[in-house]
């Protein structure tokens, strides 16, 4: 019975991105940005965050044309403040992504992103491994229809009210998590 972990809830997410890039040689780009991303909850206000960030990237593409592979590397950091204190900390993205095109209106990619997040209490810290795969069709000139796959290992934070003995047993750690100065859930680090 899962009916007691279910509560209705209302979020709202913003993300607001500026980025320039730079052509460095015929092949090489280089691509700097910034972003700020923030989301707001109804209910479970110990989630209400803002997350001003960067991003770094160079991408390199190995001869001309529409079918010639290319492969970008990227690092995006940020810092999330979060309303429970405990829970703000340094976010780093580090991804490798790589394709190519198969014709004029299809392409291939991969991608291996790693994640790291480091929380003010260790509780909060998440980390992961993840490897995607994307295969892309432009029907239009303005519209692109892509299918893809992702995988990704790693920390996994859950939350249940009362606590579940199923999570209890996989979890390597627990912690009540309140809102609005009530306990509201038992939030269980899953590794």
């Amino acid at each position: 019975d899962r009916g007691a972990d279910e509560k209705n809830d209302f979020a709202w997410q913003s993300n607001l991105k500026a980025g320039n890039g730079f052509q460095l040689t015929r092949d090489l780009r280089l691509n700097l940005g910034a972003d700020l991303g923030g989301q707001v909850w109804a209910r479970y206000d110990a989630f209400n965050n803002v997350a001003p960030g960067g991003i770094a990237g160079l991408r390199y593409r190995f001869g001309l044309g529409p079918a010639a592979p290319w492969v970008l590397v990227e690092d995006h950091v940020a810092y999330a403040f979060f309303e429970e204190v405990d829970r703000s900390g340094l976010g780093n993205r580090f991804r490798v992504r790589s394709g190519f095109g198969i014709g004029d209106r299809i392409a291939l990619e991969a991608a291996y992103t790693f994640d790291d997040f480091e929380a003010k209490d260790a509780f909060w810290d998440l980390g992961g491994h993840s490897g995607s795969i994307r295969l892309t069709f432009d029907v239009t000139s303005s519209l692109q229809v892509a299918l893809g796959y992702s995988y990704r290992d790693g920390d996994v934070i859950s939350y249940a009210l009362p606590p579940r003995p199923d999570l209890v047993t996989l979890s390597s750690d627990r912690e009540p998590v309140s809102s609005f100065g009530r306990p509201l859930y038992t939030a269980y680090r899953l590794r």
